[in-house]
């Protein structure tokens, strides 16, 4: 029997990247550091996986998607933390 993995992050909650990942991918002093996503609901194959989120911001499309892709970017939840504010992306 398969369990749906534990949400790190609700759906509605504001997130950004954490300062660890900015950091170790040379983006800390950019654009990236100031972006702001709101969780959304997914049930897309990744989702029902576990370790992602899906947020707010349009998927980039390569052509290749499967039939059940879904419309939003997905962030991998170690990468991302929960913080108060406004969206910012």
């Amino acid at each position: 029997m398969t369990t749906k993995p534990a949400i790190k992050f609700p759906i509605n909650t504001t997130v950004r990247f954490t300062v660890a990942y900015l950091r170790n991918t040379g983006q800390f002093m950019g654009r990236a550091g100031h972006d702001r996503w709101q969780v959304v609901d997914c049930q897309c194959s990744l989702c029902a996986l576990g370790g992602f989120v899906a947020v707010n911001e349009t998927a980039y499309r390569y052509g290749d998607e499967g039939p059940d892709a879904s419309p939003w970017r997905h962030i991998a939840e170690g990468n991302l933390q929960a913080v108060k504010g406004t969206v910012r992306s």
